[in-house]
């Protein structure tokens, strides 16, 4: 059973024709300094508390993000765990050089996956990839418009060219008949080649 504990403050005032008004006014400064010390604690206080539930957020994207890549590139049979851990490693290197979060990349890369892009190919174009969604939005970039680019990348390997061009430079007919018809190697080759270029 809990306990109750009873605070005391003693307050002493002389009978000085105010009586209780006094002790009242002391009561009312006592409790403007707990209230503005509530408040200044508060104040320190709410940024770290902020800080921590940002912290837990940006842990559960990234746990989300990294899941996603998971599941949608190893519903290719040919990609395999070491592609997963290539690609999550690749993203953080990828950090550390520049000023795209790897949440970013991960997402870009499992658009790329989800359009049916096997892992050797989206390790190949995830720099370019990167390079093409700074110069669209920005050296900070977000999942959501990292997934955006990488769907233009997609479309271009999945022979469809308008989105690609719209972003680069117009392409050759001969380019647009290897995206068309080439391998995917092929594909991947040329799109570093337009992106590089």
């Amino acid at each position: 059973m809990a306990s109750q504990t009873e605070v005391g403050i003693k307050i002493g005032s002389a009978f000085d024709g105010k009586g209780f008004e006094s002790a009242s006014d002391k009561l009312k400064t006592l409790g403007k300094g707990v209230g503005d010390m509530g408040k200044m604690m508060l104040g320190v206080a709410a940024p770290a508390i902020a800080f921590g539930g940002h912290a837990v957020k940006a842990f559960q994207e990234a746990e989300t993000g990294n899941k996603k890549l998971e599941v949608v590139l190893l519903k290719n049979t040919k990609n395999t765990r070491g592609n997963l851990e290539a690609l999550k490693d690749q993203a953080a290197a990828l950090q550390k050089v520049g000023t795209v979060s790897d949440d970013a990349i991960i997402a870009s890369q499992t658009m790329l996956a989800s359009r049916g892009i096997e892992a050797e190919q989206i390790q190949k174009l995830t720099p370019l990839l990167v390079d093409l969604g700074v110069q669209q939005h920005g050296v900070n970039f977000n999942a959501e418009q990292g997934a955006s680019t990488a769907a233009i990348l997609a479309k271009a390997m999945n022979g469809q060219t308008t989105a690609l061009e719209k972003n680069t430079q117009p392409m050759t007919d001969a380019q647009k008949d290897v995206f068309e018809y080439g391998t995917a190697n092929e594909r991947a080759a040329l799109l570093s080649e337009i992106l590089s270029g």
